[in-house]
């Protein structure tokens, strides 16, 4: 549930007991390296520290959570220490912008975020926020909402996209996370 169903649900039945648990999965940004300029690794760091993922964090899924990696938090010692997450995460919108002119880009360039409702209102909200973000530094995107059998059948197995923001399986092991997701030819390796 969203911050604002929390807080409304709380409202209206003060006396609601909530219980709040770490999640074995999280929001990722997946960008198509086969497609220009996402080719293009500055780019994609532009990209990357253009987002200020702890402030969406704390805005959507509110104040306590944590960015996550390539093994979210949960899984305790095989996921990376909290300082180094944020090292690797960082948000520097003025590096970003250095980034995409020294790619070519000193005026920022279009694209789409695709998105599916089928992983619920947080996740459409992450994707508006990762837009409003890309917008500071001059990506130019917009919000394409794919219903989720298209999204799941199409968009993303035959690469028809630029970046989605959506949700991973929440493996249970470190080493579904890493081998099913980055290593070249994974059956999950959306990138």
């Amino acid at each position: 549930a969203s911050v604002e169903d929390k807080n409304n649900i709380l409202r209206t039945l003060p006396k609601t007991q909530v219980i709040e648990n770490v999640s074995n999965t999280h929001d990722v940004i997946y960008i198509n390296q086969d497609r220009e300029p996402f080719d293009d690794l500055r780019v994609r760091k532009a990209i990357s520290l253009a987002v200020d993922k702890q402030s969406l964090v704390d805005s959507i899924y509110g104040p306590g959570g944590e960015i996550s990696g390539p093994i979210p938090p949960v899984l305790g010692k095989w996921a990376l220490p909290l300082e180094e997450r944020q090292s690797y995460l960082r948000y520097d919108p003025e590096e970003a912008k250095r980034l995409l002119a020294e790619a070519g880009f000193p005026n920022g360039f279009d694209t789409k975020v695709v998105v599916t409702p089928g992983y619920g209102e947080n996740v459409i909200r992450a994707a508006q926020w990762v837009v409003e973000d890309l917008r500071k530094i001059g990506i130019r995107a917009e919000v394409e909402v794919v219903e989720y059998s298209t999204y799941i059948s199409q968009t993303w197995p035959k690469q028809q996209y630029d970046i989605i923001v959506g949700r991973q399986t929440p493996f249970l092991e470190a080493d579904e996370w890493l081998v099913s997701q980055h290593r070249t030819g994974a059956t999950r390796n959306w990138f």
